[in-house]
């Protein structure tokens, strides 16, 4: 019993130490970026147009965590995406001279990849098809997927990995085409590989 008394206010005073130590520690998002917070711009481009998107990403919990988009100069989000930012880029997948912009998350031990387009100062959400019959789950692998033009049409293709455990030598390759309006999985197959996946 008296172990219990003393344990008690020693863990208590653990707590006010980490506390102070360490503001912000037990305390939940208060709209601040730190180290633990990324925040990423970029410009996409368009036709004369420009705009401005900014990420910002917080922990929620251990492999959880939560990321807003801003576009242009807006004080509020135009949308969150549940994960915690791996990396977003832009690019150009009809040639046409306006970027999309994907933005990756990662969920768990997953990456979570979204791709999005310009329309109207806003970003609107390009749907992916995983299955030849359409439904729009995204891509959720262990990998960041590929663009290019494999069928040299002038449109980017999306290929999306996923790595068989070892001792195998071997991956699922996925590959999309882009409609216009949605990302489309046209065919997959496997092929060796050089390493082992760890």
């Amino acid at each position: 019993m008296g172990r219990i008394i003393f344990v008690a206010p020693l863990f208590a005073l653990i707590i006010v130490a980490a506390t102070l130590l360490v503001p912000g520690l037990f305390r939940k998002n208060q709209g601040k970026v730190d180290v633990l917070r990324p925040e990423k711009t970029l410009v996409l481009k368009g036709v004369n147009y420009s705009e401005k998107i900014t990420i910002k990403s917080y922990p929620l919990e251990p492999f959880a965590g939560n990321t807003d988009v801003y576009v242009g100069s807006h004080s509020l989000p135009q949308f969150s995406i549940s994960g915690f930012l791996h990396n977003v880029y832009s690019l150009d997948l009809e040639n046409d001279g306006w970027e999309e912009v994907a933005i990756e998350v990662e969920t768990g031990h997953s990456i979570n990849s979204l791709i999005y387009k310009q329309r109207n100062d806003r970003l609107v959400r390009i749907p992916i098809s995983t299955e030849i019959l359409i439904n729009f789950e995204g891509i959720v692998s262990r990998n960041t997927p590929e663009f290019k033009d494999i069928d040299r049409d002038g449109r980017l293709e999306m290929l999306a990995y996923y790595r068989f455990f070892p001792p195998e030598k071997r991956r699922k390759v996925e590959v999309y085409k882009f409609t216009g309006l949605l990302f489309q999985k046209v065919k997959e197959y496997e092929e060796k590989m050089t390493e082992i996946y760890l």
